[in-house]
């Protein structure tokens, strides 16, 4: 598989993105609530849900859910990050987050975040290696125990495919 593509989903999309969350393990009624916009949400929130899209084969590799100014105007939340299991041990994970940090600093998100349930060792581990750093105490959702991640993000514009950097 070559580069992967960053794509905003919309609801025509649903069945592919049922056939990944079923992929995945996941309830493939979780299509719904991922392309459905949420009307009580603040509207200073924006969520997105992006597909990880091989441009070759057109093939959806995995999803983003996020939300720009969430929980300040600064920060970017990562609600979810799947990658497909035929696609994990490649580079689809890797290069998807460089894109969407690329794009979150661009929009000038200062700092990105993610919660990670704190069984996922590979995936803690992914997030650690992308530079997040862990908040000391995790907290409690739905039951379960989860790992809140931060990294701040570098100032930059995108001048077609070159992307220039600043300091933060």
């Amino acid at each position: 598989m070559g580069r992967i593509v960053l794509e905003t989903l919309e609801p025509r999309d649903r069945w592919a993105v049922q056939a990944l969350l079923r992929a995945c393990g996941e309830p493939a009624s979780a299509a719904r609530g991922l392309l459905t916009s949420d009307p009580t949400r603040a509207s200073s929130i924006r969520g997105e849900l992006l597909g990880m899209t091989d441009p070759t084969t057109r093939e959806l590799v995995g999803l983003i859910d996020l939300r720009a100014h969430c929980p300040d105007p600064e920060t970017l939340t990562v609600q979810l990050f799947l990658v497909s299991p035929f696609h994990v041990e490649g580079p689809v994970a890797e290069q998807a987050w460089q894109r969407l940090e690329a794009r979150a600093a661009a929009l000038g998100m200062r700092r990105a975040r993610v919660e990670v349930t704190a069984d996922s060792w590979s995936t803690l581990r992914f997030w650690q290696a992308a530079g997040f750093v862990a908040e000391p105490e995790p907290i409690r959702d739905r039951g379960r125990l989860v790992v809140v991640f931060e990294k701040p993000l570098i100032r930059c514009r995108i001048d077609g495919d070159h992307l220039l950097t600043s300091s933060p």
